[in-house]
């Protein structure tokens, strides 16, 4: 093989192609040589996602300025990728340890592609509904969630949003720290059993005064 001088390589999709130019340029390759050449492609915003082949015409010439034409084809596979966020949260202020409450969320899709088998959960100390299936978001879509939650315990709760889902490229995770204030509830038969011990107190107090009141009068 002679050595191959002024190499052009030209692309020939109506929706995809070099970045800026049409082609690209190589100076020269020197006979049994081979060279990497780096080049950027740019698509058009309304293509679709998925597997396209690029027509490329290698145009040459060598050293006795004979000009030669290859065709060759490479294959582009346009993959979708999905971002999910928390756009919205929403729960009371006032929360009671062992009473239900309700929390909402709503997940948004800012990405350029679908995400599928959105699944998120409430992980902490915490009972009730902590488990929500969304399905799929689409490109800029959102889809809202109620999740039924019970405290188990009062004070400060520290609880994480765990969302899953996927896309063309794999299975992705987002998590979200949560703090709730959760105040304790007292239950009846808990204020029945304070309030005869208060009372039984007051009893005693009211005895040993009149007793010691009857011993001054004797």
């Amino acid at each position: 093989f002679r050595r191959r001088r002024q190499m052009c390589i030209r692309d020939s999709h109506n929706d995809i192609g070099f970045l800026n130019e049409n082609f690209l340029f190589i100076e020269s390759i020197d006979q049994k040589a081979n060279k990497v050449i780096t080049g950027k492609l740019q698509s058009k915003d309304t293509l679709e996602f998925g597997y396209y082949k690029l027509p490329l015409l290698i145009e040459y010439e060598d050293n006795q300025n004979n000009i030669y034409q290859v065709e060759e084809t490479i294959g582009l596979d346009f993959t979708s990728k999905s971002n999910i966020i928390l756009q919205h949260i929403n729960f009371p202020a006032k929360i009671k340890q062992g009473q239900e409450f309700e929390l909402n969320l709503r997940l948004e899709n800012d990405g350029f592609g679908d995400a599928k088998n959105v699944n998120a959960e409430i992980i902490g100390e915490i009972s009730g509904q902590t488990k929500g299936f969304f399905g799929t978001i689409k490109r800029e879509k959102d889809l809202p969630h109620i999740f039924n939650l019970i405290p188990k315990n009062s004070g400060k709760q520290d609880l994480l949003l765990k969302v899953t889902y996927s896309d063309d490229l794999g299975t992705h995770t987002l998590e979200e720290n949560i703090s709730i204030d959760v105040t304790l509830m007292y239950n009846k038969s808990y204020l029945i059993f304070a309030s005869i011990i208060v009372l039984l107190i007051i009893l005693i107090i009211y005895i040993k005064n009149k007793s010691k009141h009857n011993q001054y009068n004797y």
